[in-house]
């Protein structure tokens, strides 16, 4: 019997690569999958900086527009219970305006000379007699020509040629004047002062003797405006600053490009609005029946440019159309606030 041979196994058959179709075949599925994964992260990092600027937008004008209403809330409170305020200011100084020494009236027109920083939009004036926090009591006059106001050991800690109002808190007499003494002056001191409006001369003034707990106010008035940011001269931000006392403007919301305010008026003091006025259509007279405003802020993402594929083109802002100068992410927000002093 013989022995069976083994089949040979040719090793040129049995060893084969791959051939020129399949290898280019397997570079474009490679190529394909690249490119997908490619286009995803692409597409996904597009929609993280657009999500990102979307909440930058959003918080800027949240926080803008809760600050700017919670000082337009409190415009024209005049701090006296009874309204029947003794005014030592000097009504004829140069110095003394009457839309908020006397009446304290809610809303100002913009200054004469706009702030520094200032680049677009309307500027936004709010008065009012803010509280100081503090508990003082008072121990009656004191001596001289002029008797100041003794505290009970207390040191007043207000700046001197800060216009206040002292308000008894048992006996409800009111009285407004411009404070003549240091922070640490245990007195509140009714003298004339070198700077306007100042007080009324010792022969002109009847002034109230106030004993027991005292309530201090002081006159602030608050502007808002759109100005250039402290970080990058192409930006703008939305600045607070201090008129009554002074103070430098104090930048509070990167990333405002405008500002528009439409007063709400009312005309026959029955404490509603009857309409709403823009900024600059308002008239002497409109002023001192503001009571309530409007405000149109358009907020973009600050500094990141490039954020969309195009411009945003037809904005709606304040009444106008508004397009964009740039590819960043544009968004408007409007809110209505009373002064709830003014209106019911």
């Amino acid at each position: 019997m013989s022995a069976r041979r083994a089949p040979t196994i040719s090793l040129s058959s049995a060893v084969r690569g791959l051939t020129l179709v399949e290898l280019m075949v397997a570079m474009l599925i490679g190529l394909l999958l690249i490119g997908g994964t490619i286009s995803i992260f692409i597409s996904t990092q597009q929609t993280y900086r657009t999500q990102e600027a979307m909440s930058r937008v959003q918080e800027t004008g949240r926080f803008a527009i809760e600050r700017i209403a919670r000082d337009a809330r409190q415009a024209g409170y005049a701090g006296c219970p009874g309204g029947n305020i003794n005014n030592l200011l000097n009504v004829n100084d140069a110095g003394y305006d009457p839309s908020v020494h006397d009446n304290v009236q809610a809303f100002t027109a913009a200054p004469g000379t706009l702030p520094d920083r200032y680049v677009r939009g309307d500027v936004l004036t709010i008065n009012r007699m803010g509280a100081s926090d503090r508990d003082l009591v008072a121990a009656g006059n004191g001596s001289g020509n002029v008797p100041p106001i003794v505290l009970d050991g207390a040191e007043a800690g207000i700046p001197m040629g800060t216009v206040v109002l002292v308000v008894d808190r048992t006996g409800g007499s009111c009285e407004r004047f411009q404070h003549n003494a240091n922070e640490s002056a245990a007195n509140l001191n009714r003298s004339q002062s070198p700077g306007g409006p100042g007080n009324l001369p010792p022969a002109s003034a009847n002034y109230t003797e106030f004993v027991g707990p005292i309530e201090l106010l002081t006159l602030s008035s608050t502007t808002y405006f759109v100005g250039e940011s402290t970080s990058d001269p192409n930006r703008t931000s939305l600045f607070r600053q201090s008129l009554s006392p002074a103070a430098d403007p104090r930048e509070i919301a990167e990333g405002v490009h405008d500002m528009r305010i439409d007063y709400g008026l009312d005309d026959n003091g029955n404490a509603r609005v009857d309409r709403y006025v823009a900024s600059g259509d308002m008239t002497t007279g409109d002023w001192e029946n503001a009571a309530a405003v409007r405000v149109h802020l358009l907020v973009n993402n600050g500094s990141e440019d490039n954020v969309l594929e195009e411009a945003r083109s037809n904005l709606y802002f304040g009444g106008i159309l508004f397009d964009a100068p740039d590819r960043r992410l544009y968004q408007t927000f409007t809110t209505t606030i009373a002064a709830r002093n003014l209106l019911e």
